[in-house]
């Protein structure tokens, strides 16, 4: 059976709307800093709070969920390091190691402004 490609589908309105934010430079509500940390909390609060639903799944559609609700987390992991968010602080607020975020970061890729 072939393994399909997970695909964020839950809140990718939010993030594309981040990324395209923090490429212009327009400001949200509370920057793009703060709501680029406010989607790194989010995706790892969904990610937490459907992972015993999913694990109790077949095997297929548990990991297919769990698979996208990760894909979530990194795009908006990627989103606030793209906006100038400490490392650190994108760290902690998804739950992950220090090295789990500089991986992500894509390697050699500058943020705006730097």
């Amino acid at each position: 059976m072939a393994r399909r490609q997970a695909r964020p589908v839950v809140h990718a309105e939010l993030i594309d709307e981040l990324i395209d934010s923090a490429a212009r430079g327009r400001q949200t509500v509370n920057g793009p800093q703060e709501e680029a940390r406010l989607a790194v909390r989010r995706a790892r609060q969904r990610l937490t709070e459907d992972a015993a639903a999913l694990m109790a799944a077949s095997g297929e559609a548990a990991e297919i969920g769990m698979e996208t609700r990760a894909e979530e987390l990194r795009r908006a992991v990627l989103v606030a390091w793209s906006t100038g968010v400490a490392p650190e602080d994108i760290a902690q607020d998804a739950g992950v190691e220090l090295r789990v975020i500089r991986g992500w970061a894509v390697p050699g890729r500058t943020r705006p402004g730097s």
